[in-house]
């Protein structure tokens, strides 16, 4: 059994299928994805990282089609910024736990603020520092603060 650490550290079993899954969510056809999915699975033997084995895919793709080489690579970095955007959702919903609420809004995060006495305002003054826009309005008499990354 061959197991892939994926980017958050959690490991799971090899699976074909999610291989599969992806190359058609990027625009392949079954057949190119399962044809791709055996090959790897034939290759692979000992255990991986997760993106090990998305070079693989797209070192496979490239080889009969590079079209599909190159929107599995933009599929693949779509799915990592997501991920990565998730990740900062959690951290800030960690530092105002009790305070106030976070989602993703498009590109950024939106804070609802609930007990402002009470919010870590320092951390989130860095954190806003550091992005290319920041709006701050009242909905409700909540203040929300609406942020983007930087890229």
């Amino acid at each position: 059994m061959v197991m892939v650490t994926k980017r958050n550290g959690a490991q799971q079993e090899f699976d074909k299928g999610k291989i599969t899954k992806s190359i058609v969510k990027a625009g392949g056809t079954q057949k190119e994805a399962l044809a791709i999915a055996e090959i790897l699975a034939r290759r692979i033997s000992v255990d991986i990282d997760s993106s090990q084995i998305r070079a693989m895919i797209i070192e496979e793709l490239g080889e009969n089609n590079k079209q599909l080489s190159h929107e599995y690579a933009r599929y693949v970095k779509t799915i990592e910024k997501l991920a990565k955007q998730g990740d900062i959702l959690e951290e800030i919903r960690t530092v105002i736990k009790g305070t106030a609420t976070a989602s993703i809004a498009g590109a950024g995060y939106r804070i609802y603020i609930e007990k402002p006495a009470e919010f870590p305002w320092a951390v989130i003054i860095d954190l806003l520092t550091r992005q290319d826009r920041v709006v701050a309005y009242r909905i409700d008499g909540r203040l929300v603060l609406d942020f983007s990354t930087k890229p």
